[in-house]
Order: C-alpha cells, then structure tokens, then sequence
C-alpha cells in the first residue's frame, strides 16, 4: 500500500474520525519506498495542488495554483476539460462543485506557464472505502522523505508538514492543509536522506511539555495543591509508571 512514486495520499475511510473539520476523513499519509535519482531539483514555475482529486457529485472543493516561490498565487485563468464539475475562483482560489460523474482535467495558466490536476467525479451517498480523495506528487527533482501532521494552531490551515530531499539540492519543506493545498514551501540550510534520517525517541517511562522534561505532576495539571491525593506520585520520572514507554508531547 506504499506508492512507488511517492505521491503524498489521502484515503477515505468511513466511520473513523479525524479532525473537528474532517469527522469522516482519516488521512494516511504514505510516500514512495523507491528512491528515484533527482534529476535538476528545484520547484517548477507552477504547479496545481493538489495532484488529483475525487469527488461525489454534489460535493464542491478547493485547489490552488503555486508558483515556484511555494507560495499561492492569485490571477491565474482555469479550465477544466469536461462539464462534470462548474468552477468559480475566489482571491486566486478555484472552487469546484461537482455535477455529473466522470474525468476531467483542470488547468491554470499564468503568465505563460500552465498546470493541470487530474479531477474524478463519482455518484452515490458516500466514497466507496479506501478511496483516494486526493494526492500531491512530489516537488519536481524530489522525493518525499517524511510526512508528519502539524500541531494544531488558532488561525492556521497548516495540518501536514512534508520534507523533501534531493541529491542534488538541499532539502524542503512544504506545508499542507488538510485539502491537499499548498500553503507555502520554504528550503532548509541542510540536505537530507532515507539514510541520514533518525527519530531520537525519548527515554522510556519520560514525560515531555513543551520540550522539556516534566518532573513533578503539578508542571502539567492546575489546581489547589491540596486536591491532590496523597498517594499520587509528584515525579513522573520515578520507577513505578506503566511499562508502555508512552510519552506526552504538547507545544506551546
């Protein structure tokens, strides 16, 4: 169940919950095993996110246009090839509301560049299960390396965060919202790889708050001191915690 090409992939999996603004959508988040050579990296002058895209008829939908800054960008004409879906833009964003099953092709053009994404329309009350409702190929020259999701944060549409590598470039970051747009994309200082990467875990049985490791309860919970019960353990470092090795991460 891992592409091959690395597209980044949502799937559609009812009854399982998300997020507040996605109740009935769980994005797995999967990016290519093969590692292709990268061949003159660097973002093209534009591109369409996200990729593909499925839809049921009825449902409308977002996708923008990015230019090579990473960055979306206002003022581009679109089309798409066939009348399932009838289209109106909004402050550069294209919104599709889907008419009739069947394939088409969006297109923007701008300033003599063109992109395109691929949109399926299908009918019934829901996605069949394990549909693919969008994917986001990776940055020309690049392959996808890890995709983790964003913590959330008021007034931001950031939920995923990809980094990219290249053999021939540093790496990159693009930031996407939960619709498979892209927000913006900014090059790291260092390069990176499958090889060069590593996720340093922290000690077993160590909890974590705002990077920083809590050593009395009262650093995570608020209250009268003298609500607490005698027996409870004030360092949450000690031995006697459950053997699971969990973890609490919070950022502030």
């Amino acid at each position: 169940m891992t592409p091959a090409d690395g597209r980044i992939v949502a799937r559609f999996l009812p009854c399982l919950c998300f997020s507040s603004v996605l109740p009935s959508l769980l994005l797995s988040i999967l990016f290519g095993a093969n590692i292709a050579s990268a061949q003159s990296a660097g973002p093209p002058p534009l591109i369409v996110t996200p990729s593909t895209l499925v839809l049921l008829v009825g449902e409308d939908y977002g996708l923008s246009a990015v230019d090579a800054t990473g960055r979306p960008v206002s003022g581009a004409e679109w089309t798409i090839s066939s009348p399932i879906a009838s289209l109106h833009v909004v402050e550069g964003e294209v919104y599709l509301d889907a008419k009739s099953p069947g394939r088409a092709t969006l297109t923007a053009t701008l300033g003599g560049q063109s992109a395109s994404a691929a949109v399926s329309v299908l009918t019934g009350p829901a996605l069949p299960p394990g549909t693919v409702r969008w994917t986001l190929q990776p940055t020309p020259g690049y392959e996808a390396l890890v995709v983790f999701q964003a913590f959330p944060s008021n007034g931001s549409s950031v939920a995923f965060h990809a980094i990219e590598w290249s053999k021939s470039s540093t790496a990159i970051v693009r930031a996407l919202s939960s619709t498979g747009q892209q927000l913006w994309m900014t090059r790291l200082s260092s390069s990176a790889s499958p090889q060069t990467l590593k996720r340093h875990l922290p000690p077993f049985a160590r909890t974590f708050f705002n990077d920083e490791v809590v050593t009395n309860l009262r650093q995570i919970l608020t209250g009268d001191p003298s609500l607490f019960a005698s027996f409870d353990r004030p360092d949450l470092n000690v031995p006697g915690l459950p053997l699971d090795g969990n973890s609490i991460l919070s950022r502030s």
